[in-house]
């Protein structure tokens, strides 16, 4: 039987305290972190934010992530390009 590891990452923003989770080091599960439009991370919508600014530094943390098999939001949907989703937060400031 195998074994599933679950690593907490700190990305305020939206709130205080939101967390994204890793899964087997290849499944970021992000809530309200981010949200994909055209398969591209922006940050979450500013108007439910608590701190835009935190939370496009979290944005930029998880962008430096490698290995990414799957990106799932929790009301954008998901993408399997995490490569090409996060490109814009690798490369500049972010949007």
């Amino acid at each position: 039987m195998g074994t599933i590891t679950v690593q907490a990452i700190a990305t305020p923003g939206h709130t205080p305290g939101s967390t994204s989770f890793l899964v087997n080091e290849s499944v970021l599960c992000t809530g309200d972190t981010l949200v994909l439009q055209n398969g591209l991370v922006h940050a979450f919508y500013r108007l439910f934010n608590m701190d835009t600014a935190v939370q496009r530094d979290s944005i930029r943390k998880l962008a430096r992530l490698e290995n990414i098999a799957l990106l799932c939001t929790a009301h954008t949907g998901c993408t399997k390009n995490y490569a090409r989703a996060t490109k814009y937060w690798r490369e500049e400031t972010g949007s």
